[in-house]
């Protein structure tokens, strides 16, 4: 990665690139540059341990920030290449960066209530999946950890599946499979064979917000 040095210089400094003193590593203040393995604290309280190559991180390195934490690969101050993040608050992604995006790996996260949700990334492009209690699962779009956009949820303990549209957590546009009446959802309105119950809500259409 073009390091010159395993020695670690520690820095703490508001001014990273005018304070940097003279260490084992290769440091030219007056150019803005330096190299090798440096430890670096930042004006905002992050914390970098690892190599530079002309004042960027490159090579393996190591960056807190309060409660998070990166291990892997840098290119030109990115994350790119293989390396594991921990978020703080029970999450974690394990596999490889692209750019400073996740690229290829697995996301997890769990919540209260035993609900977990998975994402597993191909090529910048993540599937998500959240797993409820009672063998209840959601596979599909999510915004803010919630369904919503095209999904599936589906409780295996009922053997019902239900496909659609989901709406801030509720179904809004789909239909229930394997079950014995025809039932679907029509602007958030269950209908069965085909009369509109006054309710906007069924044992499906509505998840715990987490």
């Amino acid at each position: 990665m073009g390091c010159t040095s395993s020695k670690i210089k520690n820095v703490n400094t508001q001014n990273i690139y005018n304070t940097l003193q003279p260490s084992s590593a290769n440091i030219n203040t007056k150019l803005n540059y330096f190299n090798g393995n440096i430890s670096i604290t930042y004006p905002d309280g992050g914390k970098y341990t690892g190599f530079f190559k002309n004042g960027k991180r490159h090579g393996q390195g190591t960056y807190e920030i309060k409660n998070n934490t990166y291990k892997g690969e840098w290119q030109d101050d990115m994350r790119h290449g293989m390396g594991y993040e921990e978020d703080g608050f029970n999450g974690s992604y394990n596999g490889s960066w692209k750019l400073d995006k996740k690229y290829d790996g697995k996301e997890i996260k769990y919540f209260p209530d035993n609900l977990i949700i998975e994402k597993v990334w191909e090529k910048g492009i993540s599937t998500n999946k959240i797993i409820y209690p009672n063998e209840i699962t959601y596979v599909g779009d999510l915004q803010d950890n919630i369904p919503h956009g095209q999904g599936i949820l589906e409780a295996k303990n009922q053997n019902v599946i239900v496909k659609g549209i989901f709406k801030k957590n509720k179904l809004y546009f789909g239909t229930f499979e394997n079950d014995k009446e025809k039932k679907y959802f029509v602007k958030g309105k269950l209908i069965i064979n085909p009369i509109i119950k006054e309710e906007n809500e069924s044992e499906f259409s509505s998840i715990n917000n987490h």
